[in-house]
């Protein structure tokens, strides 16, 4: 039985653009809008290492958005 499809707004909180997409989750959704944007893939350690080394962060998001969002703020902090 496949899941029910809804109409999901996704809005671009940077430019402001607005997305109508049918779709059976907001996962969904987001990555139909953004699929010719961005691409992910496994980062190999030597990608890892100059990320970090530069300043990067790893971003987690197997955590609660709640608490990723704590913690972005967080580390915004201790950059100012």
């Amino acid at each position: 039985m496949s899941t029910a499809s809804r109409i999901y707004r996704v809005l671009n909180t940077t430019t402001g653009d607005d997305y109508l997409v049918r779709a059976h989750s907001q996962a969904q959704a987001i990555r139909h809008v953004v699929a010719d944007q961005y691409r992910a893939q496994v980062a190999g350690q030597e990608t890892i290492v100059e990320h970090l080394t530069a300043g990067g962060v790893v971003m987690d998001a197997t955590r609660e958005p709640e608490a990723a969002e704590a913690e972005q703020q967080q580390d915004e902090r201790r950059a100012a």
